[in-house]
């Protein structure tokens, strides 16, 4: 400093004495230099006081935001943070998007995006915000609806979208917080019964009360396809069982062949699981009906073919009565001791009433050709007999008609 500069009067800007300093700041106009002043006081002075005082007079936000992200006196920025926050909510949308850019802390972030007037510092605070408690709050407590679904769109803690379902007033918040919830499976039947009877939102109520009803009508159509599946499960054993018992209906083996391609379509497409104890109830049926069917084919054949030697044997009886009726001739009785020996190699029928019956038949037939063999024979010597006394009657005739010899 010259000799000179000792005696000139000092701004009071410039003094040492920092209670100066502060006080100067008061004094100052709104020139370019006495803001250029006021500025460098703002953010240069080493004292905290005089810094305090300067930033008081600046309104503008660029130099304030700048200001609270360097200050070395953490009250001082805490103030300033403070300031910018009332003009991020309550200033035009110009400054309160350039004040809200130098917020940190989300609780006045959050404040913003709940109370600002302006659409686009909303949104831009919203857009800010990455915990989640401070989304949800503001997705509960924003003024307008158009912030509050933003907010929740970024929440993903179930949790918290329940919160956010059950206290928010906007019907888009509430709703889209309650089906995510929903579609993460926190929000099961009691909880939605819950959000049914507390959620403020009357919209967000009604949806928790269609969830829930939508969960019974699910459940019941469960329950209703698994009781039709029993049944399914349950008629074709039940089938199967009944062929088993009585296979004797016409077409068993048909219906068995069915009922096995019925089970193997019902197991291949059923919507709930076969048990095994099904599938072996099943097949052991199955095994049981074939079982019965082949015993009763074979115990048919078996009857079928005693019934045709039966038939044969009657047909043979019937035959050999034919013959025995039928025999005429010399050698009638020669034919009926071959047709008796042939009679007594024929095993007795096994109807007693039967075997009667042929027996009496045959023994009558036999009577009847022997009879008549011997009334022809009568008829024969009768024949011959009176030949021979006609011829006798004929010479004695002859002799009386011969003249007499005198001896």
């Amino acid at each position: 400093m010259s000799f000179l500069d000792r005696f000139k009067i000092q701004p009071k800007y410039k003094s040492t004495d920092p209670e100066v300093r502060a006080a100067s700041v008061s004094e100052l106009g709104e020139g370019e230099e006495d803001a250029a002043v006021l500025l460098a006081l703002a953010r240069e002075d080493s004292d905290a006081r005089v810094r305090r005082a300067a930033v008081a007079r600046i309104d503008d936000v660029s130099v304030l935001a700048a200001i609270a992200g360097n200050d070395a006196d953490p009250a001082i920025r805490e103030e300033l943070l403070a300031r910018l926050a009332t003009i991020a909510t309550n200033d035009a949308a110009d400054r309160a998007v350039v004040a809200l850019g130098a917020l940190i802390d989300p609780k006045q972030i959050a404040a913003v995006a709940k109370t600002s007037p302006h659409d686009i510092v909303r949104t831009e605070a919203v857009q800010r915000l990455t915990d989640v408690k401070s989304l949800s709050s503001v997705a509960r407590h924003a003024a307008d609806a158009r912030t509050a679904a933003p907010a929740t769109e970024r929440i993903h803690d179930p949790a918290e979208l329940l919160n956010v379902a059950t206290k928010t007033d906007h019907k888009e918040a509430g709703v889209s917080a309650l089906e995510r919830a929903a579609a993460d499976g926190i929000a099961d039947r009691a909880a939605l019964e819950a959000l049914a009877d507390r959620a403020k939102n009357k919209s967000v109520a009604k949806r928790a009360k269609a969830m829930v009803q939508a969960i019974d009508d699910a459940e019941a159509a469960k329950r209703a396809a698994l009781e039709q599946h029993q049944q399914r499960v349950a008629g074709a054993i039940a089938r199967v069982e009944a062929l088993a018992a009585s296979t004797t209906q016409p077409g068993a083996a048909e219906q068995l062949d069915a009922a096995e391609a019925e089970w193997a379509q019902l197991v291949a497409g059923a919507t709930h699981d076969v048990t095994a104890a099904e599938r072996g109830r099943f097949t052991a049926a199955v095994a049981a009906a074939r079982a019965v069917l082949e015993r009763e084919a074979q115990e048919r054949a078996e009857i079928e073919a005693r019934e045709a030697q039966l038939a044969a044997a009657r047909a043979a009886r019937t035959a050999l009565c034919e013959r025995v009726e039928a025999i005429h001739g010399d050698d009638t009785l020669d034919r009926l001791a071959q047709a008796r020996a042939e009679w007594e190699g024929l095993a007795p029928d096994p109807e007693a009433g039967t075997h009667d019956a042929f027996m009496a038949r045959f023994e009558d037939a036999c009577r009847r050709t022997t009879a008549r063999f011997e009334n022809r024979q009568e008829s024969a010597r009768v024949n011959a007999r009176l030949d021979e006394l006609a011829r006798e009657a004929e010479q004695l005739a002859g002799q009386e008609d011969s003249p007499a010899y005198a001896w």
